[in-house]
């Protein structure tokens, strides 16, 4: 796992509550309390890839969109959650129609 990505073990006592951000990029580290060793047992793992969020900071800003529109330029490369982040129609890369989107997002004038 790449030292530069935030991970976020979920354990009984530190669940995220609805409010909670989790930025693209993170890794979500799934577990399991097992009874019988008393311990927590891995289940799965998970990089999270939230829709807008393209500087992988939690949060859907004008600097997502003006990235995104660097990509749909040819100008920036992403990494593969921030290139899913960026991808708001789902056709499987970042056009000016996707930063469009996320710049209205940011500016609370849309929704996804």
């Amino acid at each position: 796992m790449n030292s530069d990505i935030p991970v976020i073990l979920l354990l009984l006592i530190q669940l995220l509550e609805a409010e909670d951000t989790v930025p693209t990029g993170s890794y979500l580290i799934l577990v399991r309390y097992n009874e019988t060793t008393e311990q927590y047992d891995f289940v799965d793992a998970v990089c999270v890839a939230v829709k807008g969020d393209v500087q992988c900071d939690g949060k859907v800003t004008a600097a997502d969109a003006r990235l995104a529109l660097r990509v749909s330029a040819g100008l920036e490369k992403l990494s593969e959650p921030a290139s899913i982040a960026s991808d708001i129609d789902g056709d499987g890369k970042t056009t000016a129609a996707d930063a469009r989107k996320i710049l209205r997002v940011a500016s609370k004038l849309d929704t996804f």
